[in-house]
């Protein structure tokens, strides 16, 4: 079992190292994609441990919630108990470390699949009056970090001393912040998504490396956590609706049709057999009826109880 100075060394030395680059802040945004529900110093600690992880919680959600077992051997990632306010560790497994023993759809992660990345695209687009998904979600990530940017200036200005950030004028540090706020979270919707993020403007990432001391580091990543999270919700909430949907009217979506099923695994959040999340492969001609989407392995998120961390 990890010891806990150990993991507090090791979140100390993913925090000093997730803004060198635009590229590791972009493999770190793929975690926080999908652990959205947890602070982002445990963010940091699921990353390090388990880069490749698609949806993780504690083994008591796993057994008793979502109807799968963890499996025997299966190593946990160490993050903080935030949950107990002391010094203490609890444990998390990926859903690859779990087999099903039931089927309870509204306890698995939601994701964006073949079935139901059409319906779920053109809610976000009508509901947000916008002329393509990379405009709904940017409006989206716009809206929610412009809810809050008095207390993310009033936080930059407090952890900005001795990073490079510090020398530049006071108008440029806090329109970059607000920027590269907005485009993590508008990065990360996306790839929850499947929206090809190669069509997006993430010029604001690459000079994430300005945020170089751990007070600054700490103060973008929680300020991201806190935008990420009430947006992934909201998406998560329309994907449910419309797999709710589905389900009850026996129906799967392909692109612009539909088809009646009496398969309700077709339109189970894409965990086909209770098992894993699936890799959907290359396929052309639905690549070309998409268009913008992005064909890449879903990502999930299962709720992690975890109160959102203030911006410190």
């Amino acid at each position: 079992m990890a010891k806990y100075e150990n993991i507090r060394a090791l979140a100390k030395k993913q925090l000093q190292a997730v803004t060198e680059s635009s590229d590791r802040w972009k493999a770190f945004l793929r975690t926080a994609a999908i652990a959205y529900n947890y602070s982002f110093p445990n963010q940091l600690l699921i990353h390090e441990q388990s880069p490749t992880a698609t949806a993780v919680a504690d083994i008591a959600y796993w057994n008793n919630n979502a109807g799968r077992w963890v499996k025997r051997g299966a190593h946990g990632i160490a993050v903080f108990d935030t949950r107990a306010n002391s010094s203490r560790l609890r444990y998390l497994f990926d859903i690859s470390d779990t087999i099903p023993r039931a089927e309870i759809p509204e306890a698995l992660p939601w994701v964006i699949t073949d079935q139901n990345w059409r319906p779920v695209w053109d809610k976000i687009v009508a509901d947000n009056h916008a002329d393509s998904i990379q405009s709904a979600l940017l409006m989206l990530s716009t809206s929610c970090v412009a809810q809050r940017s008095a207390m993310f200036t009033t936080a930059l200005g407090k952890a900005i001393d001795g990073s490079s950030l510090q020398w530049a004028k006071p108008d440029e540090q806090r329109q970059l912040f607000l920027q590269l706020i907005t485009q993590s979270c508008l990065y990360m919707a996306a790839l929850r998504c499947g929206v090809d993020t190669a069509r997006l403007d993430l010029s604001a990432l690459e000079s994430v490396n300005q945020f170089d001391t751990n007070r600054i580091t700490l103060c973008l990543g929680s300020a991201c956590q806190q935008v990420a999270r009430p947006l992934m919700q909201q998406i998560g909430s329309i994907t449910r609706e419309i797999d709710s949907v589905a389900r009850a009217e026996k129906v799967r979506y392909y692109g612009d049709k539909q088809e009646e099923t009496n398969n309700t695994k077709e339109v189970n959040n894409g965990v086909h057999d209770g098992e894993r999340l699936p890799n959907p492969g290359a396929d052309v001609e639905r690549a070309a009826d998409a268009g913008d989407r992005q064909v890449r392995q879903p990502a999930a998120e299962i709720p992690a109880g975890e109160r959102a961390d203030g911006v410190r």
